[in-house]
C-alpha cells in the first residue's frame, strides 16, 4: 500500500524498507525510540510550517507523542516518539558485502526527510491587480454592515470587469506558461533534498534519548485496526453481545472491497431468490426469505453469522483504534438483513491509480462493487480536496482516515428492486 501510494507515516515507511531489505536477503528490524529532533528541521520535516508550536499540532494531529524543549525561552528542539529501521550488515564495509564476518545492526530512518519548499507565487500581483486599491475604491461605494459580516451596494459592473480582466489575465499567463508550469507556481512545490551517502553512517540526523522495544514484526499494540461487530438490537449493543465481530489491520484491509452480504442459508431460499430476480420482482416478502450474514473482503468470507429472515431490523458497530492514543471512534449503523452494505476505507490516501487499478482488477458490474466504486471515488475527491488545501494552508498537512458506509441491494436483478 505504500509503495503504491507513494506515501505512509513512519511505520508504514519502516515496513516497506524492511521488506525491500529483506527480499535484498538483508535482515532487518523495527526499532522504536525517543529521539530529539531540531525545531526547525522538524517544522521542514511536516510540510514547511512556520512555528514550533504549528509543527507540534501537526504532530499530535497524527497521534505522535511529542512535546516541546525550550532553550532561551523558545522551543529549540522537539522530543518525540519515533520508529525507523535497523540493518544487519557488515561493519567493516559500511554495509557493502565484503564477507569481512563482522557484522552489526546499523540505523536506517527513510522516512526522515528535509525539503526544498517554493512559496506559491503571489498571482494578484503577477496580474498587476493592486486588491488592497481595489478593495478601498469598492468600498467607496458601498455600505459596510455595523456587525461587520455584509456588504450591500458597491459597484458590481465594475466589480465583474476586474474578475473577468483578472480571469482573463491568468489564463493568458497559464498558457505563457506552461499549465504544469502554472499550477506550481500557484500553489508552491515541495521536493525532497538527496542524501544518498556511498556508504552506511552508522547514525540517524537526530539525537536517540531513549530505545524503546526492537521487533521484528510489527506489534499488533501498534497496528491501527478496524472491527466491524453485528448486532442483533440497541440491547445487544448495550451488552457488547454481537452475533458476530471481526477485527482487521488496516493494511490488511487495504483497499480491498470490505463488505457485509446476505447468502441464502437454504437451498430453497436460493430457489425463492432466483425465482423472484426471474420476476424482476419490486420487493421481497419479508420474513419469508433465510439468509446468513457474511463479512467478507474482497469475496472471501471472514466470519458469518447463523441463519436469520430477510427484513428484519440489524445494528452494525464499526470501530477504528488508534495505536497511538489508545482512541477509539465508533460509528453505530442501522441495516436491514438482506441489504448490501459495503465499508470503504481511507487509510492511506485515494488516487486515480487506485481507481484505475481497482477497475482493471474488478469491473462494477454487481451491486456491492458498485457501491466501492462509489465510496472509493468519493474518497479520491476528498483527497484531492485535502492536497489542494494542502498547498495553500501548510499547517495542514495530514490525510484523513476515515469510512464511508454505503447501503444497497444484495440482489441483482435486470430492473429495479
Amino acid at each position: 500500500m505504500t509503495l503504491r501510494n507513494m506515501k505512509g507515516n513512519a511505520f508504514d515507511i519502516a515496513s516497506l524498507e524492511i521488506a525491500l531489505l529483506r527480499a535484498s536477503g538483508i535482515n532487518a528490524r523495527y526499532q522504536y525510540a525517543t529521539i530529539n529532533v531540531s525545531a526547525d528541521k522538524v517544522m521542514n520535516w511536516v510540510g514547511g510550517v512556520t512555528t514550533p508550536e504549528a509543527a507540534l499540532s501537526i504532530l499530535s494531529q497524527g497521534g505522535i507523542p511529542c512535546i516541546g524543549l525550550f532553550y532561551g525561552g523558545r522551543i529549540n528542539t522537539i522530543q518525540m516518539e519515533h520508529v525507523y529501521v535497523e540493518a544487519y550488515v557488515d561493519v567493516v564495509s559500511g554495509g557493502a558485502r565484503t564477507g569481512s564476518g563482522v557484522m552489526s545492526w546499523f540505523p536506517l530512518d527513510a522516512s526522515f526527510k528535509q525539503y526544498n519548499i517554493v512559496a506559491p507565487q503571489n498571482l494578484a500581483t503577477a496580474m498587476g491587480f493592486d486588491q488592497t486599491a481595489y478593495a478601498q475604491t469598492f468600498l467607496q461605494s458601498a455600505v459596510v454592515d455595523p456587525s461587520g459580516n455584509s456588504i450591500s451596494g458597491g459597484d458590481a459592473v465594475d466589480l465583474g470587469y476586474q474578475i473577468e480582466s483578472y480571469q482573463s489575465k491568468a489564463v493568458g499567463w497559464a498558457k505563457t506558461v506552461g499549465i504544469p508550469q502554472a499550477i506550481n507556481q500557484a500553489t508552491g512545490t515541495k521536493t525532497i533534498r538527496p542524501f544518498a551517502p556511498e556508504i552506511l553512517m552508522g547514525s540517524l540526523p537526530y539525537q536517540t534519548v531513549a530505545l524503546g522495544g526492537a521487533f521484528q514484526t510489527l506489534p499488533a499494540n501498534l497496528r491501527w485496526t478496524l472491527t466491524v461487530g453485528y448486532f442483533g438490537s440497541e440491547d445487544d449493543v448495550a451488552l457488547s453481545n454481537p452475533m458476530f465481530s471481526q477485527n482487521l489491520s488496516l493494511p490488511a484491509i487495504d483497499n480491498q472491497k470490505l463488505d457485509l452480504s446476505f447468502a441464502p442459508a437454504t437451498a430453497a431460499d436460493a430457489t425463492a431468490l432466483q425465482n423472484l430476480q426471474t420476476q424482476n420482482a419490486t420487493s421481497l416478502p419479508a420474513y419469508v426469505i433465510n439468509g446468513v450474514a457474511t463479512l467478507s473482503l474482497d469475496g472471501k468470507a471472514i466470519a458469518t453469522g447463523g441463519p436469520e429472515s430477510f427484513g428484519a431490523p440489524r445494528i452494525v458497530v464499526v470501530t477504528i483504534n488508534d495505536p497511538q492514543t489508545q482512541n477509539t471512534t465508533t460509528g453505530n449503523y442501522n441495516i436491514t438483513t438482506g441489504d448490501e452494505t459495503v465499508f470503504a476505507i481511507n487509510a492511506a490516501g485515494i488516487t486515480q491509480k487506485n481507481l484505475d487499478d481497482r477497475f482493471a482488477q474488478t469491473p462494477s458490474t454487481t451491486a456491492s462493487e458498485n457501491l466501492q466504486t462509489v465510496a472509493l471515488t468519493y474518497w479520491m475527491l476528498y483527497d484531492l480536496g485535502d492536497q489542494f488545501r494542502q498547498r495553500f494552508a501548510v499547517n495542514k498537512v495530514l490525510y484523513s482516515l476515515g469510512l464511508s458506509l454505503l447501503t444497497g441491494c444484495t440482489m441483482e436483478t435486470n430492473g429495479p428492486l
